[in-house]
């Protein structure tokens, strides 16, 4: 199981605290699980897709989010609350990504296991 270490101060200089780390969950899209946690006024998200996954479909969400490809390949849609595609663009592992505030946005797996890990102030 992975674990969650927390370094902070105390008075005689720095230790290190050891708590479960968050268990990812499935979503309602077959091949996708997703995994949140927030800590030093931080929320991570962390996207995993299987390579068998289905589309994930257009959605957007409320917060801007920074978001590192860690491994595999996968075609993120850009596109309207109507659920057409507009735009697309394939990620690999190395790239980064900006989501705006309320983009709608559609995930595409088109290999191996990929996980691309998203930030934004808590």
């Amino acid at each position: 199981m992975s674990q969650h270490v927390v370094m902070y101060n105390e008075p005689h200089g720095a230790t290190l605290a050891t708590q479960p780390a968050p268990i990812a969950e499935g979503v309602d899209y077959a091949g996708w699980s997703i995994m949140t946690t927030e800590s030093a006024g931080v929320s991570v998200i962390v996207l995993k897709g299987e390579p068998d996954a289905v589309e994930f479909p257009m959605h957007a969400v409320p917060d801007a989010y920074f978001g590192y490809v860690v491994a595999g390949q996968v075609i993120i849609h850009a596109g309207n609350a109507d659920g057409e595609k507009l735009d697309e663009t394939t990620l690999t592992a190395g790239d980064l990504l900006t989501l705006e505030p309320d983009t709608q946005h559609a995930w595409v797996n088109t290999g191996g296991p990929a996980e691309i890990i998203f930030t934004k102030p808590a």
